[in-house]
């Protein structure tokens, strides 16, 4: 009879769709069906309860398999280092995932900061902990832990750091050395001990001394290091002629370490002698001459002097001189250079402290520059260079450096990094006609080197022999001497070019148009104009102002001058007067028969109305003094008829333009008066 096999994973079917991993493999026989399920690349969650369910028409049976996967463990988490000291870190850690089997046991690496080298320490399982021992004080350690089981190792976890606390210096100073310097004092000098026992950062050293007759009393002095590298001190208020033991110890934050051995050290019966005063004498430019004398004399005399001499930044030389000289000619100096001097008196007791430094200088200086005019000689293609025309300045020139660059450009080129001064002159060759260049000169001496910068144009190629005229006596603007360069190469001079011309256009073209809108308004205003030019004439003859009732079928008033278009043009004052105020006549001078102007005539009568007192009326004339080609008026106003209003003043909407002081060209203002 046929059977159904199907299979499911924690009451799943597995279906060729659940898992591309998971491949259902069914074979069939007479009596019987096999079916295998294989799973490729296994994972962690593959894990699980699996069921094979097999049906027939008879009934049903299920097979059920607990898979477990095993793998490594995963990496330890939460990697900490709870506590310090100087000599040990304890570590902690999370217990991670372990796979499907037991972790057997755990591994905690560590090493310092420095280092690379690694020292493992094993923990067994469930242990999460562990104290590492044996490490360096006042170190930076890393740590890190790894599980392993059956399968095999996990990942390292995270490194953590710590750094282990300080201790006391393990170790003494080394090569102590003690030496007398008075009757009443002792210099002590020694060593740092060796780094690996500082246990920390060394803050000083304690100077402990004993008198050796009396050792149950010591001393102590506290040196404080900071960032001072000289490990030197000096021990005063001792006894004369006494025998002291000397030792140093170190100290840091923690404590002090051990003492050194003892050093016997026997202060003076008698003081060394003072360091003595350094004085210039003298100078010239090969010797200098130096003088001392001594500060104090005591009972034992200074039976030599120790001279110490150097050129500035070079190596000390020592002279020793007889205890009767009091100076000293250092000879077979450099001219114009800097000298150094001190000098050590000596006695049976010892040796004096150091003079202070006195610095001297050789007679001389630095070579001085010529004029141009002296020095440069151009043609078209080469420039002669007159190099015996520099000033020694009281030292001998040793050389020349010489450097050209060509205007306007900013890298120098050199010509000749030393030319001998016994090389009188140099000529540069292979220079472009008419062009412009910079020269760098620079000479050198024992007393140092002065440089000097000079400019030059080169000849035409036109040039002809005869009378040398300095035609161009400033050499050109950058701008100017790049059109020596390639034109269409030369990206300074394109772009100002183009730039400068599309500017140029469009202000044109913006003109233009200005121009031929402005032409196109004024023609249509007079056009529009001259058909009421001659009632505008008559009716400016003589105006006197009447009373004017509004009409009974608008309700409003109308004065002035009224256009075609139903726009009043009307010329007004500042100040109102009384209408009632009346010029019984004004005198007309018409314009003549060439006037442009359509609205303003000479003698414009302009009524004037006072809402106060409509009763009385005014006249204001106004006087044109030159033409005017405008298409409009001083003041223009638009009225509307409302029957509210009977009177209506008429009100300027804008003020009117200055006047200038020279009207330009045949333009024509107008000029308002009383009358």
């Amino acid at each position: 009879m046929p059977m159904k096999v199907t299979w499911t994973k924690d009451d799943r079917y597995i279906t060729p769709s659940y898992d591309g991993r998971y491949i259902l493999e069914e074979t069939a026989k007479k009596s019987m069906v096999r079916s295998v399920l294989y799973i490729s690349d296994v994972q962690r969650n593959d894990s699980g309860l699996f069921m094979c369910h097999v049906s027939n028409m008879y009934g049903n049976s299920t097979g059920i398999f607990q898979v477990v996967v095993q793998e490594t463990p995963s990496a330890p988490s939460g990697v900490r280092i709870e506590n310090s000291t100087g000599r040990s870190l304890t570590v902690t850690w999370r217990k991670p995932f372990d796979g499907h089997s037991a972790i057997t046991h755990y591994s905690v690496e560590y090493a310092s900061d420095v280092s690379d080298t690694w020292q493992e320490i094993s923990v067994p399982s469930p242990q999460t902990f562990v104290i590492i021992h044996g490490l360096t004080p006042a170190t930076i350690y890393k740590v890190r832990v790894f599980a392993e089981n059956t399968v095999g190792k996990s990942n390292y976890s995270t490194i953590s750091t710590a750094e282990t606390e300080e201790e006391a210096p393990g170790a003494p100073p080394l090569n102590v050395q003690t030496t007398a310097t008075g009757p009443n004092s002792v210099k002590v000098s020694w060593e740092p001990p060796e780094e690996q026992f500082w246990n920390g950062r060394i803050k000083g050293y304690y100077i402990r001394y004993t008198i050796v007759t009396s050792p149950e009393t010591s001393m102590y002095k506290t040196v404080e290091i900071n960032d001072k590298k000289e490990m030197e001190t000096h021990v005063t208020n001792l006894q004369r002629s006494t025998k002291y033991a000397v030792s140093v110890q170190a100290f840091n934050g923690k404590g002090s370490g051990p003492l050194s051995e003892s050093v016997l050290i026997e202060t003076l019966a008698d003081v060394p002698p003072t360091s003595p005063l350094l004085d210039l004498t003298s100078s010239t430019s090969h010797t200098l001459t130096i003088s001392w004398k001594d500060r104090q004399r005591f009972d034992s005399p200074v039976t030599e002097y120790i001279l110490y001499q150097r050129e500035e930044h070079h190596d000390w030389v020592k002279t020793t001189l007889r205890s009767q000289e009091t100076s000293y000619i250092a000879r077979g100096l450099k001219c114009g250079s800097r000298y150094q001097f001190y000098i050590v008196s000596v006695n049976s007791v010892g040796r004096s402290e150091p003079s202070e430094f006195l610095t001297g200088r050789t007679d001389g200086a630095a070579p001085l520059s010529p004029s141009k005019n002296d020095f440069i000689f151009s043609d078209t293609t080469s420039a002669r260079l007159n190099l015996f025309t520099w000033q020694s300045g009281g030292c001998p020139i040793e050389s020349f450096s010489i450097k050209l660059r060509r205007k306007p450009l900013s890298h120098w080129r050199t010509i000749k990094e030393r030319v001998l001064s016994s090389q009188s002159q140099y000529t540069i060759q292979n220079l472009s006609p008419g062009t412009w260049y910079d020269l760098q000169v620079t000479a050198y001496s024992s007393a140092g080197a002065t440089e000097a910068q000079y400019e030059f144009q080169t000849l035409n190629i036109t040039y002809e022999e005869g009378p040398v005229l300095e035609v161009l006596t400033t050499p050109p603007r950058p701008e100017e001497s790049e059109l020596t360069l390639p034109f269409l190469l030369d990206v300074t001079i394109i772009v100002p070019v183009i730039t400068s011309v599309v500017i140029i256009i469009i202000i044109i073209v913006v003109g233009c148009v200005l121009c031929n809108k402005r032409s196109f308004h004024h023609s249509s205003s007079s056009e529009g104009s001259r058909n009421s030019q001659f009632k505008s004439r008559r009716a400016a003859e003589t105006m006197v102002l009447k009373e004017i009732e509004a009409p009974p079928n608008h309700g409003c008033m109308s004065t002035g001058i009224s256009s075609d278009d139903g726009t009043q043009r009307s010329s007004s004052s500042s100040q109102s007067r009384p209408i009632s105020s009346v010029v019984p006549s004004a005198s007309v001078l018409l314009p003549g028969d060439d006037e442009g102007h359509p609205y303003a005539t000479p003698y414009d009568t302009v009524h004037e109305h006072h809402l106060g007192d409509p009763g009385t009326s005014a006249v204001r004339t106004l006087t044109r003094g030159f033409r005017d080609k405008r298409g409009d008026n001083l003041y223009i106003s638009r009225q509307q008829c409302r029957p509210d209003r009977l009177y209506e003043a008429l009100k300027p909407t804008f003020l009117p333009p200055p006047i200038p002081l020279e009207p330009p060209g045949d333009e024509m203002f107008l000029y308002a008066r009383d009358t």
